[in-house]
């Protein structure tokens, strides 16, 4: 019997489901900021940011096709999870083996103690079967059993981090570290033992050929996606110091807290999504999709209104240089929500390639621009190249949805007209100094004007969408 939910008790789901995913950036900004030195605090950020590409590589993407395939009615679940496994194990233990041969030239290419990258290859393996497991249960809409699960690792690895904060006198960038290494050991035989049921010894060299189609052109996509997003702290450690990294890394994590509610959101409504994309219900795509942006202009004015003072009033004041940019970045997140909105309709039409396209052209664009302006203005300069990119990124999107793939019309100039209004109001309470009571009442009124602009249209995401569980 079908149970009914509306898409706002999968978006509660999702959401904390998300904030719990980030559960180290998080906690990175209130808590273990105040045990680490910044120096720590970069090395923390290069593993992290490493770690994404690592789990990429070392399985050529292969892991992602569960994602799109497992909606398809064509598809032998059973098989295609197995499938799935093996061919991400078998490649996993491949590429670790000579990793391990030669891992102190690894270890300098990276920038890293030998220690952290070799934990950090063995991490990389719970990372890619804990994506597959919430593949598998974002399509069956298990958003609850995903919600309590992720709870009791991101409480387990909140936990262990702090006590191992406490223990370690020095380099206490282990003790975040070793707390990964510990909960995913456990989280990867959880997941193994929660799908054993459906794995089975198979080899089908149709459903191979189905995840390379879809995988390995999405990896210039998933590499400069995240080489976009990382790029900026490595570039920073390089030219710089691991304080200045660690101190970009701060303001980047307060400042990308938008990406957390919209990947809840898009998770939430991406059962519906391909539902809608298979009826060619194409209005009600385009109005759950303007609603999602309209959620994250609403979250990104408030980080822009009140970001930098809720950051200042939690976090050690040694990180107080860097509280400045947040507002930038938060407008950078918010053109990448944006981008994330409509590049599901390249993945829906199996056209990866051009999701690719369009990455490696703006991340080579933001690494041009990194090593031209970081060499010479420092970390800050990061936050705008980084607005710039995902706006370009952004923008390629659209218009390749609107001129070559022509589903259906988007407004791409209602768009940016949003995002520029947010941004002359970042300008002027950035360059305006006045009064504190004129400062927040005038803050306030705007924040209460968008909401009430906005209202209306999020309103009907949850009063429409219904979703079974």
């Amino acid at each position: 019997m079908s149970d009914k939910k509306s898409v706002l008790f999968h978006l509660r789901n999702h959401l904390g489901v998300a904030v719990l995913g980030k559960i180290s950036p998080i906690f990175a900004i209130f808590i273990y900021t105040r045990f680490m030195s910044p120096n720590d605090y970069g090395i923390v950020n290069l593993y992290s940011s490493y770690l994404i590409l690592l789990s990429i590589i070392l399985v050529l993407n292969m892991h992602t096709a569960i994602g799109r395939y497992i909606y398809s009615k064509d598809i032998d679940y059973s098989k295609f999870v197995s499938m799935t496994i093996i061919v991400v194990t078998g490649l996993s233990i491949l590429s670790i083996i000579p990793l391990i041969f030669y891992l102190e030239s690894f270890s300098q290419l990276l920038s890293l103690p030998k220690n952290v990258t070799l934990l950090m290859v063995l991490i990389s393996y719970g990372t890619i079967l804990e994506s597959i497991f919430m593949q598998i249960l974002i399509s069956r809409e298990k958003s609850s059993l995903l919600f309590k699960i992720n709870g009791i690792k991101a409480v387990s690895l909140a936990i262990i981090s702090i006590v191992l904060l406490i223990i370690f006198d020095k380099k206490q960038y282990l003790a975040i570290i070793l707390a990964d290494l510990f909960v995913y050991t456990i989280f990867s035989i959880y997941i193994l033992k929660f799908i054993w049921k459906d794995i089975h010894l198979v080899f089908d060299k149709q459903y191979l050929r189905l995840m390379a189609i879809y995988s390995i052109p999405l990896i210039p996509y998933m590499l400069s996606l995240t080489l976009l997003s990382q790029s900026d702290r490595i570039l920073i450690n390089y030219y710089h110091d691991k304080s200045q990294t660690g101190l970009y890394s701060l303001a980047y994590n307060a400042g990308i807290l938008l990406g957390m509610v919209m990947t809840a959101v898009l998770n939430a409504i991406n059962p519906s999504y391909y539902r809608n994309m298979n009826d060619k219900n194409y209005s009600k795509v385009l109005d759950d999709s303007n609603a999602i942006f309209y959620i994250a202009i609403v979250l990104t004015l408030c980080i822009i209104l009140f970001g930098t003072d809720v950051i200042s009033l939690v976090v050690s004041p040694k990180y107080a240089d860097s509280f400045i940019i947040i507002p930038l970045i938060a407008l950078g997140g918010l053109c990448s929500a944006l981008f994330q909105i409509w590049v599901r309709a390249f993945a829906y039409v199996n056209k990866t390639y051009i999701i690719s396209l369009i990455s490696v052209v703006v991340t080579i664009f933001n690494i041009g621009l990194n090593l031209l302006l970081i060499p010479e203005y420092g970390y800050k300069v990061a936050a705008l190249t980084t607005f710039i990119s995902y706006l370009a990124m952004a923008l390629i999107c659209m218009l390749s949805f609107k001129y070559y793939l022509k589903i259906f019309d988007v407004n791409i100039t209602k768009q940016l007209i949003y995002i520029s209004l947010l941004g002359i109001i970042y300008l002027f309470f950035s360059r305006i100094d006045l009064n504190i009571y004129l400062t927040v009442s005038l803050k306030l009124i705007i924040l209460i004007l968008f909401f009430f602009h906005f209202k209306k249209k999020i309103m009907c995401l949850f009063e429409s969408n219904q979703l079974s569980i």
